[in-house]
């Protein structure tokens, strides 16, 4: 655990670096003293202690650790104890193996310079670490999420006196790293700052009643080991490096393994999911746990960040605890533009949970055949659906460049030679049409948001829109950038059970944005608003988009319209079908296939 000066936060261990305390020839007399076994020695990274890798004659492999001075007994013996256990709780992973001295012990006590050091070997575990190897497919991080759930479960009946020892790396511990942040400057300090804050004032209380055990408590990319699987891709199958080891609630070690498995990633939500399904697999984690994983995964980033310019202040010479600082910097910036409900929602998902608490009770709900809806469009003359999707006929070979004009031209081109008033357009279709930088960057691995996540009607302006259920009028805005909803309102209704829903109505008239006031309470068949016209819906052609959103995510008039197709799933959970409104059709007919 840290401890302050005055001035300069320091901590109570030695020096950080990859500096032998030892010199090589008395280590490799201590490994022939305490293991019987004569050894090249080579110089590893170490933190507490003075690691060498040892390769025999015959090419045998194993590690030599001997401890700092000072390092106490019971702590080697957790490790070792450990160790010891999951060889047989978890045999199939590929862990290190605690190599009996010649005595018959884990670890021996030798004197270096009339200073007792603890001294212990392990078995040589192979593999490619995660930070060496490429591509991180998702395959491999899903077995890195199986890993790490079997090491939990093979932890969970682990017990031992110093499994509470207690050190600066333990999330619960967090807030301490606040007295770090003034090395840091500008807005790095700043989302450091933000996310211990939010660790300390919102999160830390939750985590006293979730499950704890002893965990690992250090899986990151340089301790996961990948090796090559029989069809020649990689998998993590175990990792290395117990030192950090100690009692905390479970959800921290997936946190940890998280706030690493994101590191240089576009589309860390994903890398998230891949993981979770299958650690979920092995281990379930429940809605409890996943509602603090946002928030735990931001605070070791923010941990990793700010203490990386302290440990060089205590040794110039450590780049170890720095290596990984600014992929830490990105990934903690780029997670904090996300929504944290998001990012739970997507974990639930993940986990095989429904994507909200209610998200089972409201669907069926809303989809029963007792419930009395009203027209939100009254199709008088006749309606047809519309292929709107990608790669067809109707709106050329590349619809990104087409003008208003034409594509209104040929939308009602469309609606006029099927003899109809009404087209619309399908939910969950996959579309070419999102062409600006609203939609995001092509470029990117999550990509651009195409799949459309409401039902589009497609009409004259001014045709008048009404409320299908009784509501409450929830929120009422103007989105007025190019090709977004232009006015649109949102409105609030609830189940038998009083569980909130809404409907959002985008590309409307501006006229409801004076006509209505948030909080109006509405009956079903009421007239709420008319469809809006260029420029002022938005930029569209005259249409109405109508969007079923179980949550509002505190999104409120940001929430999405469109999604992109790796977090479709996500979306169309959140927005399922509002093909229900629409009686006229078979709700197969509304959807994209």
């Amino acid at each position: 655990m840290a401890i302050m000066r005055t001035t300069v936060p320091r901590f109570r261990y030695p020096s950080t670096g990859c500096k032998s305390m030892i010199i090589t020839s008395t280590a490799r007399q201590i490994l022939k003293d305490s293991y019987d076994l004569d050894a090249e020695l080579t110089l590893l990274y170490g933190e507490l202690d003075d690691n060498f890798l040892a390769v025999t004659g015959n090419g045998e492999k194993r590690i030599l650790k001997i401890m700092h001075a000072g390092c106490k007994e019971q702590c080697v013996d957790l490790q070792c104890q450990a160790m010891a256990h999951l060889a047989e709780t978890a045999a199939e992973l590929n862990l290190p193996r605690v190599i009996p001295t010649k005595a018959g012990q884990l670890y021996a006590v030798v004197s270096v310079d009339g200073v007792d050091r603890l001294v212990w070997s392990l078995m040589f575990c192979p593999g490619t670490s995660l930070a060496e190897f490429t591509p991180h497919t998702d395959e491999v991080m899903r077995s890195f999420g199986r890993t790490m759930g079997l090491l939990d479960i093979g932890l969970k009946s682990f017990t031992h006196p110093a499994m509470r020892q207690g050190h600066r790396w333990e999330l619960t511990r967090a807030a301490a790293a606040r007295l770090l942040v003034q090395h840091l400057a500008g807005d790095v300090a700043r989302e450091v700052d933000a996310a211990l804050r939010r660790f300390e004032n919102v999160t830390a209380e939750k985590l006293e009643h979730l499950p704890h055990s002893v965990i690992h408590n250090d899986a990151n990319d340089d301790n996961v080991l990948v090796n090559v699987t029989e069809d020649g891709c990689g998998a993590v199958d175990g990792l290395i490096d117990f030192g950090d080891i100690t009692y905390q609630p479970i959800v921290c070690e997936v946190a940890i393994a998280l706030a690493y498995a994101v590191l240089d990633k576009d589309d860390p939500l994903t890398v998230c999911a891949r993981f979770l399904e299958a650690y979920n697999e092995v281990k379930p984690l429940s809605g409890d746990e996943l509602a603090v994983l946002y928030d735990l995964i931001m605070t070791r980033l923010a941990v990793s960040i700010a203490i990386a310019p302290a440990c060089r202040i205590e040794d110039p010479d450590d780049t170890y605890n720095s290596a990984n600082k600014d992929p830490a910097i990105r990934a903690l910036s780029l997670l904090g533009d996300l929504s944290p409900r998001v990012a739970e929602c997507q974990f639930r998902q993940a986990c095989s949970l429904p994507v909200t608490e209610n998200a089972e009770t409201a669907t069926r709900y809303i989809q029963s055949s007792e419930l009395n809806r009203s027209e939100v469009i009254r199709t008088d003359g006749g309606s047809i659906v519309l292929n709107l999707s990608k790669n067809i006929n109707l709106l050329g070979s590349d619809p990104r460049d087409l003008e208003l004009e034409r594509l209104a031209a040929l939308i009602d081109g469309a609606i006029g030679e099927a003899g109809a008033s009404f087209g619309f357009g399908r939910y969950a279709e996959p579309r070419a049409l999102y062409n600006n930088e609203n939609f995001g960057d092509p470029d990117q691995a999550s990509g651009c948001r195409t799949v459309h996540l409401g039902i589009d009607v497609f009409c004259s302006a001014d045709t008048p829109v009404y409320s299908p259920l009784d509501a409450r009028v929830e929120l009422l805005a103007n989105n007025n950038r190019e090709l977004d909803y232009g006015p649109m309102l949102v409105l609030r209704h609830t189940t038998d059970a009083g569980e909130p829903f809404f409907t959002l109505y985008g590309h409307l008239n501006s006229s409801c944005l004076d006509a209505l006031e948030v909080g109006q309470e509405l009956a079903a068949g009421d007239q709420i608003a008319a469809v809006g016209r260029p420029p002022e819906n938005g930029n569209w052609p005259p249409h109405l988009h109508l969007q079923l959103i179980l949550d509002l995510l505190d999104l409120d008039a940001d929430f999405p319209g469109v999604a992109t197709a790796s977090q479709q799933e996500l979306w169309c959970a959140l927005s399922p079908s509002p093909a229900c409104f629409f009686q006229e059709f078979d709700p197969t007919e509304l959807r994209y296939k």
